[in-house]
């Protein structure tokens, strides 16, 4: 199987938003939903999504569980850079109990749709 396969595997078993969703779902749940970056911790201080907790990908099995316990039963959100890796994160998650949907499009589309994003400098909705 290629990575491309797995991505595809995994996105049969998930539910994907849009950053318009994701938006009104933040708006929605609140302090109550759980933003998860899945990706590296370089991508991360480069720019995220406000709100949002980094776990990347390679040690999230190990760490989410202390994080997140999933008896919490907490609505998480996972996204990476493009929605390939938070699509494998996200059914891993629903696999170990959490209640759990990725970004479709990632960090890309979410800065596509013009929506805010963090850095070290701030807060900032990037130009197009």
């Amino acid at each position: 199987m290629t990575y491309n396969d797995f991505v595809t595997e995994a996105r049969e078993h998930i539910t994907e938003f849009n950053g318009q969703e994701l938006h009104k779902m933040m708006e929605k749940y609140g302090d109550s939903l759980v933003l998860v970056d899945v990706r590296r911790k370089e991508e991360y201080l480069a720019g995220y999504i406000p709100e949002s907790r980094l776990v990347p990908r390679g040690v999230m099995e190990k760490l989410f569980p202390k994080i997140v316990p999933v008896e919490d039963k907490k609505k998480i959100v996972v996204y990476c850079n493009s929605g390939k890796r938070s699509a494998m994160a996200a059914w891993q998650l629903q696999r170990m109990g959490y209640d759990v949907v990725s970004l479709r499009e990632g960090y890309k589309g979410w800065i596509k749709a013009g929506y805010k994003m963090e850095n070290d400098f701030g807060e900032f909705i990037p130009s197009k």
